[in-house]
């Protein structure tokens, strides 16, 4: 592990990072100067609820590639975590009531 080099493709990197966030925040800074930023204000609602539904299929996705891919845990740990984690998150309501 100690003295070992790695090489990272540093171009590729800073490409990519501008790509995914330099280039969209740039275009929405440029876009609150048109009447974009005012058909905004106006749909404000519509696109907040769009926003919720673009993470909901973001993290749907991740869900559904875990599965799909394996958890990478056995038959044993998967049932042992099916009752320890709904346990836990009774106990832990329990616990929050009885002292709120």
């Amino acid at each position: 592990f100690f003295g070992t080099t790695i090489q990272l493709p540093f171009g590729k990197m800073v490409l990519k990072l501008c790509q995914k966030v330099l280039l969209p925040v740039t275009v929405g800074q440029l876009l609150r100067m048109t009447p974009a930023k005012e058909y905004y204000k106006q749909h404000s609602k519509t696109f907040k609820r769009l926003q919720e539904v673009v993470l909901l299929g973001i993290v749907w996705n991740a869900f559904c590639n875990a599965f799909s891919d394996g958890l990478g845990i056995g038959v044993k740990e998967s049932i042992f975590l099916m009752l320890l984690l709904p346990s836990l998150h009774l106990a832990t309501l329990g616990a929050f009531f009885k002292f709120f």
